[in-house]
């Protein structure tokens, strides 16, 4: 029996979606509650993207300021 190659495939996913998921919460910051009802880090395919949506959350659930510094920190 030959050996088969493994093919690396991915599931289906929008980068550039993502991205302005999260921009449109970076400008709209109110939102982030209402979002975070119908949306989880799991919906997000690029681990940057699932880590910056929980810090999202974390930072509103905690009504911390959400600027460059606190979501680098």
């Amino acid at each position: 029996m030959a050996e088969e190659k493994s093919i690396e495939r991915k599931p289906p996913h929008n980068d550039e979606a993502e991205r302005a998921v999260l921009g449109a919460l970076l400008l709209a910051q109110d939102r982030i509650p209402e979002i975070a009802e119908a949306l989880t880090a799991d919906d997000f395919y690029a681990k940057r993207h699932r880590v910056l949506f929980e810090c999202l959350v974390a930072l509103s659930n905690q009504a911390l300021p959400i600027n460059f510094v606190s979501v680098g920190n």
